[in-house]
């Protein structure tokens, strides 16, 4: 049993100074007069301050303008059918939202997230608790990557001999951290995939090594790539795909290091844009090689 000592408490019917709230099984069981936890396993000194029950908002776009991510990733409008009724928001949602733990940390315990208003009927909204929950990586592992992999069996007759799927993992600051990356990426490549990962967007978590040692067709990004990390992209067969628009378009303070790229992939020699490094070598030097002998 829990106890909240709360100096005032909005119980929704009325305030009431200087109250005793017991929960037990994260509900209340009863509200008593005066400061007394009388012998509570757990007690919450709030004495000074204000109670209330959680919050709700009506109206939000929570999981869907997922804040800190470009806006090209948002998934709370449909830009194609004016009318929609079909979709479902609740399809959409990104549960590590940096505004769900906002959201709760103000006191909003529930929401209803709605479709933007792109669309004359955007579709269904969805209520749901701002409770936040790590088990999304479970289900991603466990679910969702053998479910894409059984339905690439089913379909890759239709392909070309040898054509290769990948998972693609957004290693950064609000979305996956270095330790979530890895194991994601170790369950895709055990399944069979090939692997990308997007790093070093907005902070520098360690995803450009780890899409190295997991032999990762290409990282992608590259703004706040630390030097020695470049250093060893530019040894592998890993592409380094840098997106200088994204930063500038976003007003960032960092850019891509287009330069330092160059000269790290310069430092290997010549004799090594062959065989092994030509995905990544023949490219930087066709591309940018040629613009400087100009």
């Amino acid at each position: 049993m829990k106890a909240i000592l709360a100096g005032t408490a909005e119980t929704g019917l009325g305030r009431r100074e200087g109250v005793t709230l017991f929960v037990d099984g994260g509900k209340i069981a009863d509200v008593v007069a005066g400061l007394d936890p009388r012998g509570a396993d757990e007690v919450i000194d709030a004495s000074k301050l204000v109670v209330t029950p959680g919050l709700i908002d009506a109206h939000t776009h929570i999981g869907t303008y997922c804040e800190g991510f470009p806006a090209e990733m948002e998934d709370a409008n449909d830009m194609v059918n004016p009318v929609a009724p079909q979709l479902r928001i609740l399809d959409a949602i990104y549960q590590d939202d940096t505004a769900v733990a906002d959201a709760l940390a103000g006191g909003v315990t529930c929401v209803q997230t709605l479709p933007g208003s792109g669309n004359v009927i955007g579709g269904q909204g969805a209520v749901i608790k701002t409770v936040t929950s790590r088990g999304g990586r479970k289900l991603v592992v466990e679910e969702m990557l053998p479910a894409a992999w059984a339905k690439w069996e089913a379909l890759r007759y239709a392909f070309p001999q040898g054509w290769p799927i990948f998972c693609d993992v957004f290693c950064e600051d609000g979305a996956f951290d270095l330790a979530q990356s890895r194991r994601i990426l170790e369950a895709a490549k055990r399944l069979g995939f090939r692997l990308k990962i997007h790093v070093d967007e907005f902070a520098p978590l360690g995803g450009t090594p780890l899409a190295v040692e997991l032999g990762a067709a290409s990282a992608d990004h590259l703004v706040t790539t630390p030097a020695d990390h470049i250093t060893r992209l530019a040894g592998s067969a890993t592409i380094g795909v840098a997106l200088p628009g994204t930063p500038f378009g976003l007003a960032h303070r960092d850019y891509s290091p287009g330069r330092a790229l160059i000269d790290a992939l310069r430092e290997l020699g010549p004799d090594d844009f062959t065989v092994e490094n030509e995905r990544m070598g023949d490219r930087f030097w066709h591309l940018y090689g040629q613009e400087e002998n100009k």
